[in-house]
């Protein structure tokens, strides 16, 4: 049995990933709230996206590029919220995403200087 993640922006909140043990409409009391990417112009705090993770080529055909600022983890979801790759990786590596079929797809970076998370495309 495998972890559903299901994913919501909305302009207060951002984007939102929630780690889910059952499909519920809402989360409930025992599911994890694992991404939170508020998008509020103008923070200067932080690293811009693309210093975290850069992923490419987007659209992607077969194989994908991550080069990261740091290690950490990388997890893949399709549009229904399931995982569909989960790795552990150093500064970069390539993604064997051939035997993905095509859509729209959500890329999860976690590592020690925060969490991006972005949108690819697999033709």
């Amino acid at each position: 049995r495998g972890s559903v993640y299901a994913v919501a922006f909305t302009y207060s909140k951002g984007i939102q990933v929630w780690e889910m043990d059952e499909m519920n409409l809402t989360p409930d009391d025992d599911d994890t709230l694992v991404v939170v990417q508020p998008e509020k112009p103008g923070r200067g705090d932080y690293l811009p996206d693309e210093a975290l993770l850069n992923a490419y080529p987007n659209p992607v055909v077969n194989e994908l590029n991550i080069d990261l600022k740091e290690g950490g983890l990388i997890r893949i979801l399709d549009p229904k919220g399931f995982e569909q790759l989960k790795t552990v990786t150093d500064k970069s590596k390539r993604l064997d995403l051939s035997k993905l079929p095509a859509g729209e797809y959500i890329i999860i970076y976690s590592g020690i200087n925060g969490r991006v998370v972005k949108k690819i495309v697999k033709h």
